[in-house]
């Protein structure tokens, strides 16, 4: 029984494939994360993904490449975010967003 997902949105901007996330419900990933989300084999098959990570009155967002590193937003990354229609919405049960905190929970160990 699924008792509650983080719904996401991907949008295919200059041909990459771009996730938009909000990040204040609950699970804010890490580098290990975003790399299994972006995986083509074992995630959602992605080049970037960008993270809400602000309040309504003041929005901010964070941005992470597919190898898990955080980076500047670029000028593509500010037109998906003004775009009001998903190309694809995803939907991350409890137990995948799980997996993706033992991964970087791990992944924090071994540093």
């Amino acid at each position: 029984m699924v008792t509650g997902m983080l719904i996401a949105k991907i949008y295919v901007a200059e041909g990459n494939d771009v996730m938009v996330l909000d990040g204040t419900q609950g699970f804010l990933p890490g580098a290990a994360a975003i790399q299994r989300i972006c995986s083509r084999t074992q995630g959602v098959g992605l080049d970037r993904v960008i993270i809400f990570t602000g309040t309504e009155q003041h929005p901010s967002f964070r941005a992470y490449t597919a190898d898990g590193s955080e980076c500047a937003l670029t000028a593509s990354d500010l037109r998906v975010l003004a775009r009001t229609q998903a190309d694809i919405e995803v939907r991350f049960t409890n137990y995948f967003i799980n997996v993706l905190r033992e991964l970087d929970a791990a992944t924090t160990a071994v540093a």
